[in-house]
């Protein structure tokens, strides 16, 4: 694919009111505007988001989300979120219907952490 799609991917941590943190991912669809799904972003307290895939991701290079401009559609568990900053050459992400009779070949690409991944820690066996 041409659009530079690493680069625009999206880890997101979300602090609730309690003070506990969660994580979800989402993509940056328009300069300035990380797309995400509703539930990860429900009942944010606080918001940061990294853009690409950082080897190591510090606390103080995530860009913290307004939350007054987040706007979210329950009912399709969608949120669009505004980032600070503009990334330079920006490419969107191109989005469109498919003709499901069709039987050319479309590339695609999909990425996310879905909740289902998540694992108990697992303990070191005793001898």
């Amino acid at each position: 694919m041409d659009v530079p799609f690493q680069a625009y991917l999206a880890e997101i941590a979300v602090v609730d009111l309690s003070g506990e943190e969660s994580r979800g991912s989402g993509y940056l669809v328009a300069s300035g505007w990380v797309l995400t799904a509703a539930h990860v972003v429900s009942g944010a307290a606080r918001i940061s988001v990294w853009l690409g895939v950082p080897s190591r991701k510090r606390k103080e290079n995530g860009l913290a989300v307004d939350l007054a401009a987040v706007r979210v559609i329950p009912e399709l568990d969608l949120a669009l979120m505004a980032v600070p900053g503009r990334p330079s050459g920006f490419v969107p992400a191109p989005f469109g219907a498919l003709d499901r009779q069709s039987a050319a070949d479309m590339p695609a690409v999909a990425a996310g952490f879905p909740w289902f991944k998540l694992r108990a820690p697992r303990l070191a066996a005793t001898r």
